[in-house]
């Protein structure tokens, strides 16, 4: 074993050297954590590239599943509006369509959603169902109530008018019986031009559930198609 040497220090040494002493320890822990740190970041670096190319590699199977899936009904909903259209003369503007298997296990939802879009013409519309409003406010009570009302033609982020206020509003103009206020909302109509929003599929099917008394049912299970549902 080394030889132990005494050394003798005035207290103001013996307080210089303890923090000495707490000076390195305090800088080990941070060359600690530092070094830590470091080998944090390379085990991200390394899960970093096999955890993107495995999900680019599922975004690029969904995607090519999806485009194949509307290539293949394509044929099958422009029949089905053939076989519907006596029945629903509008059958051309249908933005979904709903397919279930012969032995009602399976079911398909394809379509894509509508983004309400009006042409300007529609601040025409909005001045004259506003100006029919107004005149409504007669007092403190029916001010609140047109205010409710008025509330319907208020726009979404992207400044546009909901249709389903819209359709609301239409509804109050006929009841109404005022003509500035049913020409107002006629403008409004008329400015309307939906547009096509991003594609969809919703695949799902029937799965058996056992209750706690033993019974079983059957019942409609979402397919998970996206990170958030599986």
């Amino acid at each position: 074993m080394p030889e132990k040497t005494l050394v003798e220090m005035t207290p103001e040494e013996k307080a210089r050297y303890e923090a000495f002493k707490k000076e390195e320890v305090r800088r080990a822990k941070l060359e600690a954590k530092k070094i830590a740190r470091q080998q944090l970041q390379q085990l991200v670096d390394e899960e970093m590239g096999n955890a993107v190319s495995a999900l680019m590699g599922c975004s690029d199977t969904l995607k090519t599943a999806k485009s194949k899936i509307f290539a293949d009904f394509d044929t099958i909903m422009k029949l089905r509006r053939e076989i519907n259209e006596d029945d629903n003369p509008d059958s051309d503007e249908q933005f979904s369509f709903t397919f279930t298997s012969s032995d009602g296990l399976q079911r398909l939802r394809i379509g894509y959603n509508m983004n309400d879009n009006y042409l300007m013409q529609v601040e025409d519309g909005i001045k004259k169902v506003r100006e029919y409003l107004q005149s409504l406010a007669k007092d403190e009570a029916s001010g609140r109530l047109v205010d409710a009302v008025m509330s319907l033609l208020s726009r979404d982020q992207k400044g546009n008018l909901k249709a389903s206020r819209v359709l609301k509003l239409s509804k109050m103009a006929e009841d109404s019986g005022n003509e500035t206020f049913k020409e107002g909302m006629a403008i409004i109509r008329d400015a309307y031009r939906p547009t096509p929003g991003k594609t969809y599929i919703r695949c799902q099917v029937k799965t058996t559930k056992k209750a706690e008394d033993g019974t079983e049912s059957q019942e409609w299970t979402d397919v998970g198609l996206s990170m958030a549902e599986v």
